[in-house]
């Protein structure tokens, strides 16, 4: 079992109604950037920055899943770890008052389907312009996610590619068409500076002893050693 995270999390209902799910935002254009993060590195928080550095939206909820649907997640892994690794990460994006990490997901019991969460958010935020984040791999499987027609249906499609690929760019480029033809779906490609950085190969790693403070960030890569998270010896 890892040890517990510190009880100082910060939740929805803790956030002023400018920023919370539960109150809504006053910026009509907002970002949904949902993932597991375990852990989240300088890639997740590069995709973050683009997207409201190119002004796609007005306001950026930072999602960790607790159960997603489509990974399956060590038997001794705590969302509430990822959450916390997601706000040390996420610190200077959020800083500007146009972010946040959100628990939304931790708090629903259940697989964490992108699909309700969105339905939530639109809820919560009538008349809004909701763009989902997503990186190359998931992009490519959205039309198999749960409740496909209604991702598409609420939220324009934001694809972050860091890979610089020929094959890569047909898979998308094909992928594209066939959202818009079979949804009707609103799709946009963010290009960023090629990156390639693995979640896993940075557990592995972790667990072998090597420090990836510099893909992580000293702040997540100290709580990950205090923790002991992905075999990391205190």
């Amino acid at each position: 079992m890892t040890a517990e995270p510190p009880h100082s999390m910060v939740f929805c209902s803790m956030y002023n109604d400018e920023k919370s799910i539960c109150g809504g935002v006053k910026g009509k254009r907002i970002g949904v950037y949902g993932g597991t993060f375990s852990p989240p590195h300088k890639g997740h928080v590069a995709a973050a920055r683009e997207l409201l550095a190119r002004e796609y939206v007005d306001f950026l909820y930072i999602i960790p899943a607790a159960t997603p649907p489509h990974k399956t997640l060590s038997q001794d892994d705590d969302p509430r770890h990822r959450l916390r690794m997601a706000q040390l990460a996420f610190a200077e994006v959020t800083a500007g008052g146009n972010a946040v990490v959100s628990d939304i997901e931790l708090m629903r019991q259940g697989p964490s389907y992108t699909s309700d969460t969105l339905r939530i958010i639109a809820e919560q935020n009538p008349g809004a312009e909701l763009s989902l984040l997503v990186g190359t791999d998931m992009f490519l499987t959205l039309d198999r996610w749960h409740e496909a027609d209604v991702i598409f249906k609420l939220a324009r499609i934001v694809c972050v590619r860091r890979e610089d690929d020929i094959e890569v760019k047909k898979a998308l480029d094909d992928a594209t068409r066939r959202y818009r033809e079979c949804f009707g779906a609103d799709v946009v490609m963010l290009n960023i500076t090629p990156t390639v950085i693995s979640s896993t190969e940075i557990r592995a790693a972790i667990s072998r002893g090597i420090d990836e403070s510099d893909i992580l960030g000293r702040d997540v890569y100290d709580y990950i050693m205090e923790h002991g998270l992905y075999g990391a010896k205190k």
